[in-house]
């Protein structure tokens, strides 16, 4: 594959390679005596759909900010098997880069859980504001975005939205979670994703054929 062709992956980490979500939902399981799954999760803010959430909603940004000191790296399972295998195979399309909205405080124990699981990567890149009451779906969009990636691995449905508004040939691969199914993807741009294994089918079937 020519060099000026090589993708430049934008790959996320909660909901993508850890499942950061199911860790919190466990915790309010116990918290609120009441079984939390993720298909209540039927939007990115999903703590305002619940209605036994509304009065923690402040506390539930601060958890989600913190989650990864607050709880053990062992309770937080990667979202597939197999994932430095099924990342690895990505980099043969281009370098991949990790990155997250959680700020720089995280950084050590983000490094030590893909340490643990072999995850090997070209950057881990913190954009911050995690947690935070503007920590938006949007916030996240507009700051990936403006990396400069041309291919983005992400669950998130108005990073989504933003690459098919840019039409710029950016593409974006959603990584199937119950918080983006309103999301209509078009296969062109966007593409919905089961797992890190039909990203790897796609990419190789558009990569240029060697001369």
């Amino acid at each position: 594959m020519k060099k000026e062709l090589e993708a430049q992956i934008c790959l996320d980490l909660d909901g993508v390679l850890a499942d950061l979500t199911g860790v919190i939902l466990d915790y309010y399981s116990k918290k609120l005596k009441m079984p939390m799954t993720t298909e209540l999760v039927t939007k990115w803010d999903w703590m305002q759909t619940v209605p036994q959430m509304r009065g923690s909603i402040r506390e539930a940004y601060r958890l989600y900010a913190n989650a990864w000191t607050r709880f053990p790296i062992n309770t937080i399972h990667p979202c597939e098997p197999s994932l430095a295998q099924r990342v690895s195979r990505l980099q043969r399309f281009g370098a991949v880069d990790i990155v997250t909205s959680h700020d720089e405080t995280m950084r050590p124990v983000v490094a030590r859980w893909l340490r643990r699981f072999g995850v090997k990567y070209r950057r881990l890149v913190l954009i911050g504001k995690s947690g935070a009451a503007d920590a938006t779906a949007s916030y996240g969009a507009r700051t990936k975005i403006g990396y400069g990636y041309n291919t983005f691995i992400d669950d998130n449905p108005e990073l989504a939205r933003e690459v098919m508004r840019r039409g710029n040939g950016e593409r974006l691969f959603l990584y199937d979670q119950p918080w983006n199914r309103s999301f209509k993807a078009d296969n062109k741009r966007v593409f919905r994703v089961r797992g890190l294994g039909d990203v790897e089918k796609i990419l190789r079937a558009s990569a240029p054929k060697s001369d």
